[in-house]
């Protein structure tokens, strides 16, 4: 367990680590937002996903994130990959158009399964993953007290509904401080 780095502030000083925590915080998100979209044909859905790739590893290589430290996090989710995977090959009944009605049958179970199912899984992994990296990116690269006050900033129109935004931000805050320290425990 103590290879988990999500939640582990490293201090580096390079241009990501320097930026404002607010900046990281809100294009965290409009990153991830991005991730969900759906660009139209399967094709240009991996175009997207290959771009995104290529600049959140680029993103890694700024912050000192190696691709072991990416994958440490990413074998977390083999065992969930493979339940999501299961789940696919029994619902999805559609074809997509990027191999037509291609599919193939088990013989003698007369059970169709469309390589649709296989391109849901693959895109919710990659999604999974990119999610994760940008994750690790944030908290890496920003100390959790900025963090907490960038939670506190983009959290702010809460207030005038009565939201107790401070608590909020510093219960996150808390929760990112002392997962490792839990995990190490």
């Amino acid at each position: 367990m103590a290879n988990i780095s999500i939640g582990r502030y490293t201090p580096y000083d390079t241009f990501l680590h320097r930026l404002d925590p607010r900046t990281k915080l809100v294009s965290m998100i409009l990153i991830m937002v991005m991730i969900f979209f759906s660009y139209g044909s399967t094709w240009t859905n991996l175009i997207v996903y290959g771009v995104l790739m290529v600049l959140i590893y680029i993103l890694m290589k700024v912050a000192h994130i190696t691709l072991k430290q990416l994958f440490r996090q990413l074998k977390l989710i083999w065992v969930m990959m493979l339940f999501l995977f299961v789940i696919n090959l029994f619902t999805v009944k559609e074809p997509l158009e990027l191999f037509g009605s291609v599919s193939f049958t088990i013989p003698g179970l007369n059970w169709t399964i469309y390589y649709s199912a296989f391109i849901n899984t693959f895109y919710i992994f990659v999604r999974l993953a990119l999610m994760l990296s940008l994750t690790l990116i944030l908290t890496s690269s920003t100390k959790p007290m900025d963090l907490t006050y960038a939670l506190e900033w983009l959290l702010h129109p809460l207030k005038w509904i009565k939201v107790p935004i401070h608590v909020f931000a510093m219960t996150i805050s808390l929760a990112l401080r002392f997962i490792p320290t839990l995990l190490d425990e």
